[in-house]
């Protein structure tokens, strides 16, 4: 019995590659690498494996966690250098304090997963264009929770001009919305070019 539920939540491990190479994308669009333009797109691997994984909700939750835990630690890493420097931490309990820390903003992403495989599940791939509200909705509710917005995916694009005006009206939240949609409407072309090539084949 507990076979089956490790089973039952854990992702095919392609599926969690690719939420690997979705959290890896976004961390290169932050400092200190800041190839802010990754950001337009670094979802869709995240996306695309949710619709694989979509049969099992909570596999799709333990996408949305790896993705956001490997995320989190890969831009927050440099929260260790107080500890280890200012409060003579051992490295490695800094560094295992901050992994607990990105399990627990990490559980913001799974959210996000878990939502968009309910609604893929209801409503095909025409869910994937609720993929920015769903984003949006658990970018606030972190900031509602733990008070803190660190590494919002609008903060790759600060020093970028191309949304400005979305950042002037809605902050950094619509900033996100915009990234977001870029990789929802790249997923959802994709998915109807597929289902498209499989009728012509058919």
């Amino acid at each position: 019995m507990a076979f089956g539920l490790v089973k039952k939540i854990l992702p095919a491990w392609q599926n969690a590659v690719l939420a690997l190479i979705a959290a890896g994308l976004l961390i290169l669009a932050f400092p200190d690498f800041e190839f802010w333009f990754l950001a337009w797109f670094a979802l869709v691997p995240l996306m695309w494996a949710v619709e694989r994984q979509k049969d099992s909700v909570a596999a799709c939750f333990t996408l949305g966690w790896i993705f956001g835990t490997a995320f989190f630690f890969g831009t927050c890493w440099w929260l260790t250098y107080a500890p280890i420097h200012y409060a003579a931490f051992p490295w490695p309990l800094a560094y295992f304090l901050m992994l607990l820390v990105s399990l627990a903003v990490g559980i913001f992403p799974a959210i996000f997963t878990t939502i968009l495989a309910v609604l893929i599940r209801r409503f095909g791939s025409w869910a994937f264009l609720a993929a920015p509200f769903v984003w949006v909705f658990t970018e606030f509710l972190r900031y509602w929770l733990t008070g803190n917005n660190w590494n919002a995916i609008g903060y790759s694009q600060a020093f970028q001009h191309f949304f400005f005006a979305a950042a002037s009206v809605g902050g950094s939240l619509a900033v996100s919305f915009c990234l977001v949609l870029i990789s929802s409407a790249a997923v959802f072309f994709l998915k109807n070019k597929e289902r498209k090539v499989v009728f012509s084949v058919g």
